[in-house]
């Protein structure tokens, strides 16, 4: 029954926001906040090039108040949208950054009811010839390929250490920020994707 709410509101949304997050695990550092604003109802046809990608660094572990400002202010510009995402990660870091920056209760509540995990849903409503019920595996399975072969959160995570070390030095590694941009987007759009073929069915 949750399932098939969740599924409801965000087939009869006016728009969408889809949420993927990098992270570096060592330190607790959420680097990356990456969205997608689909203006439009998720049962329309889709274009891509339509779609806008904002990528919101989080460099220092002390800017999180900016980082804060920013997120909310993009999101508080389409309170009716729902934000999807594909696994717990992305709403326990929002919540806890709101919490840690003072955010009201009402305005947490009300931001922890926007979120649709779309890795659940599939998860609770389908059973499919995949080795597991990752992103990749369930993107790949219905067609869709990232743009650049090989790449997974690690890969980005390598390369995000790799130019954060030599910015300050060289460009050397300038183009590894551009690299990790384009995996982060791959990964919305993957979101965007099972989601859309989650309508469909």
């Amino acid at each position: 029954l949750k399932s098939e709410l969740l599924m409801n509101n965000f087939k009869k949304a006016k728009g969408l926001f889809i949420y993927d997050i990098e992270s570096d695990p060592d330190i607790k550092h959420d680097f990356l906040h990456g969205f997608i604003r689909l203006p439009n109802n998720i049962n329309d046809e889709i274009d891509l090039k339509k779609i806008k990608y904002s990528p919101l660094l989080n460099i220092k572990k002390n800017t999180e108040n900016f980082l804060w400002q920013r997120i909310k202010r993009k999101l508080n510009h389409n309170k009716d949208f729902p934000i999807l995402h594909y696994g717990e990660t992305e709403p326990i870091s929002l919540i806890k950054l709101g919490e840690s920056q003072g955010a009201d209760p009402n305005e947490i509540e009300a931001l922890r009811k926007r979120f649709i995990d779309i890795h659940l849903l599939i998860r609770e409503s389908w059973c499919l010839p995949v080795r597991n019920y990752g992103l990749k595996s369930i993107a790949e399975w219905i067609g869709f390929e990232w743009k650049q072969s090989n790449v997974d959160g690690a890969r980005a995570l390598l390369w995000w250490r790799q130019w954060k070390k030599s910015r300050k030095l060289n460009r050397m590694y300038s183009k590894n920020l551009n690299s990790i941009f384009e995996y982060n987007r791959d990964d919305c759009i993957a979101t965007l994707k099972i989601a859309k073929w989650l309508t469909d069915q």
